[in-house]
């Protein structure tokens, strides 16, 4: 195949960052189902930023 390179180099920079956020959003969704502790320790963290403290 000619150019095989510069195509699979076309291909890797084609990902719009918009397209990768519903992977994202399914990995913290798990990961937030897997480690409840940890969710209640972030969201008192965002509290804490939000409140100015």
């Amino acid at each position: 195949m000619p150019d095989r390179v510069a195509r699979l180099k076309a291909l890797g920079n084609a990902v719009n960052p918009i397209q990768a956020f519903p992977f994202f959003y399914v990995i913290r969704q798990i990961h937030d189902y897997m480690h409840p502790d940890r969710l209640a320790a972030r969201s008192s963290q965002q509290l804490l930023i939000q409140e100015g403290a």
